[in-house]
């Protein structure tokens, strides 16, 4: 789709009086040049724009996220594997909040989870960090796995908040597709 809208406006610019006689094959490479500029203007904008901001950590952004919940019989496993871009131009060092979707909040007795490996580092320069964790979590008293299957969905919203002594940032994850279930 993306190639015929290409081949469209190159055609389009042959027919343009001011085009007519000039050369074809440097109208083209002109609009690959031009194209290619774009795409990394638009990066050099947005780490400038991290760069001038107050809060440094707003610079990291969830690439990707994958959890994998495991229930036995009086616990669940989750697995975390999260892909964190910083558009930022220095390291970062920050902690790991996530918050349960609201549906789980009762089910655990509480809110979120500090993830244990603390500190996590960014590096800038759209390099992009690698996270996995597992997180054992137990069930509240007279909650069963039945309770907990019921109520989850692949709909479940998790939420990270990135801190540090300065600065905090709250990330959601709405990736559903890669959310997993399974029973022990």
């Amino acid at each position: 789709m993306v190639i015929i809208l290409f081949i469209i406006a190159i055609k389009g610019l042959f027919n343009l009086e001011r085009f007519k006689h000039t050369n074809k094959l440097l109208i083209i490479i002109g609009a690959f040049l031009l194209i290619s500029v774009m795409g990394s203007s638009i990066d050099i904008i947005r780490t400038s724009y991290y760069w001038v901001r107050a809060n440094p950590l707003s610079s990291v952004d969830l690439e990707k996220a994958n959890t994998e919940k495991r229930i036995d019989e009086k616990e669940v496993t989750l697995t975390l594997n999260l892909e964190l871009i910083d558009y930022g131009t220095s390291k970062q060092e920050f902690k790991i909040r996530m918050y349960f979707p609201e549906e789980w909040q009762v089910f655990f007795e509480k809110e979120y989870y500090d993830l244990e490996r603390p500190p996590y580092f960014t590096y800038g320069h759209r390099n992009v960090n690698d996270i996995q964790e597992e997180i054992s979590l137990k069930l509240a008293e007279g909650i069963s796995v039945d309770d907990l299957v019921e109520n989850s969905s692949d709909q479940m919203t998790f939420k990270y908040k990135l801190y540090d002594d300065e600065s905090e940032v709250l990330i959601k994850d709405y990736s559903l597709e890669d959310f997993a279930l399974t029973l022990w």
